[in-house]
C-alpha cells in the first residue's frame, strides 16, 4: 500500500507485537490505577475480522482507546493486530502509535487494511463527537455517519460496539466550535470540523484545545457488546439475499442497521451511566 507524499510517515499498518506488548503492561498500572479502569465484555470479541465500533469521549487524549486496545491485546495474546484509524495530525505529532496498529483515517488506508483481513477500530463520531458539550455527554452520536456500516454489509463483516463512560469527566467541553471551524478553515486544512472551548488542567479555559489536556482521575468504565450481523439484519429486512445493489441504491438499509448499531450502544451507555453515582469519582 503506497502513501503519498502529502501522508504522514508510518501511515500504514505496522504492527509490532513486542512494542505493544511493553507499552500496552507499562500503561496497564496507570489505567487501573488513576482511571480505575475497568473492561467488561471482553469475551465478545469475535476470533473472526470485525469492525469495532465505539463512541468517542476525551478530547485529544481518549485515555478509553487504550482500555480497549489493552483488552483486545491481553485477549489475543499481543499476536493479532487491531488497526486503529488515526487523524494524521495525531499520525504527524506520534508516528510511533503505528507501531500499536495506528492507521491514516482515510477509506484508502482502511480498505487496505481490510483486504489484509485485519480487524479495525473506528471511532464514527470524529472530533465532533469527541468534542460534543459536556451536557451531552450521555448521547451517542457517531458523528451520523454510515460509512462503517457499508463497508460491514458490503464485506459482511460484525460489527462489534463498544461503550465507555468517564473519558468525557476528564476535561469539560463547553462548546463544540463548529461555527468557528468554518470560518477558520480548520474543516478545510485540518480535517477538523471543530474548534472547542474547554475547561481543565493544566489551563483553565481555554479555546482549541491543539494541545492534551491533562486529564483529571474519572473512573473510566468500558463495555464490549455482542458483536451485530448486520448484513444478516439487513437481509432479514428485505426477506431476500442482499446484493451490491442494494447498499447503493436503497439507503434506508443503511440507515435501519445504522440505528440498530447506535441504539444498543446508547441503551448499553445509559445504562453505565445510571450506575455513577457522581461525575469523576464514578
Amino acid at each position: 500500500m503506497r502513501v503519498g507524499a502529502d501522508k504522514p510517515r508510518g501511515s500504514e499498518l505496522n504492527f509490532d507485537p513486542v512494542f505493544t506488548e511493553r507499552v500496552v503492561r507499562a500503561l496497564d498500572p496507570l489505567m487501573h490505577l488513576y482511571f480505575r479502569s475497568e473492561v467488561r465484555g471482553v469475551e465478545n470479541f469475535p476470533t473472526t475480522q470485525t469492525l469495532v465500533i465505539a463512541n468517542h469521549d476525551g478530547g485529544m487524549l481518549p485515555m478509553d482507546g487504550i482500555s480497549i486496545g489493552s483488552a483486545w491485546h491481553h485477549r489475543f495474546g499481543f499476536q493479532r493486530p487491531l488497526a486503529v484509524l488515526v487523524h494524521d495530525m495525531v499520525m504527524r505529532l506520534a508516528g510511533w502509535i503505528n507501531r500499536l496498529g495506528g492507521v491514516l483515517a482515510d477509506r484508502p488506508h482502511m480498505e487496505a487494511v481490510l483486504d489484509a483481513g485485519h480487524s479495525v477500530m473506528v471511532y464514527p463520531g470524529g472530533s465532533h463527537e469527541t468534542f460534543r458539550p459536556y451536557w451531552e455527554r450521555k448521547q451517542v452520536t457517531l458523528g451520523h455517519r454510515t460509512g462503517f456500516i457499508k463497508q460491514a454489509l458490503r464485506r459482511r463483516l460484525l460489527i462489534t460496539p463498544v461503550v465507555s463512560v468517564g473519558m468525557h469527566e476528564t476535561f469539560f467541553v463547553l462548546w463544540r466550535g463548529g461555527w468557528l471551524a468554518d470560518r477558520l478553515g480548520i474543516r478545510r486544512h485540518l480535517r477538523a470540523d471543530v474548534f472547542p472551548i474547554v475547561a481543565g488542567l493544566p489551563f483553565g479555559i481555554w479555546l482549541g484545545a491543539i494541545a492534551p489536556q491533562l486529564p483529571l482521575p474519572a473512573k473510566l468504565t468500558v463495555e464490549v457488546l455482542p458483536p451485530i450481523d448486520v448484513h444478516q439484519e439487513a437481509e432479514n429486512l428485505l426477506g431476500r439475499p442482499l446484493t451490491p445493489r442494494d447498499i447503493d441504491d436503497q439507503p434506508d438499509i443503511a440507515h435501519t442497521a445504522f440505528h440498530l448499531v447506535r441504539d444498543r450502544m446508547q441503551r448499553a451507555l445509559d445504562r453505565l451511566y445510571a450506575e455513577r453515582r457522581f461525575p469523576i469519582l464514578g
